[in-house]
């Protein structure tokens, strides 16, 4: 989703911020490393929307 459309409230991120670049093409169960401000943080896809 584009950034107009961001909700982090829902679980709604951007497709241009650090984790939705991540996270795209991605599928379940696929782990994926982004780079935070507090270090590298590994997520692991458990849904799509």
């Amino acid at each position: 989703m584009g950034p107009a459309e961001v909700d982090v409230t829902s679980g709604r991120i951007s497709m241009e911020s650090p984790v939705g670049k991540a996270l795209l093409g991605r599928r379940i169960g696929e782990k994926v490393q982004v780079q935070s401000p507090g270090g590298v943080r590994e997520l692991k896809v458990t849904a799509l929307r």
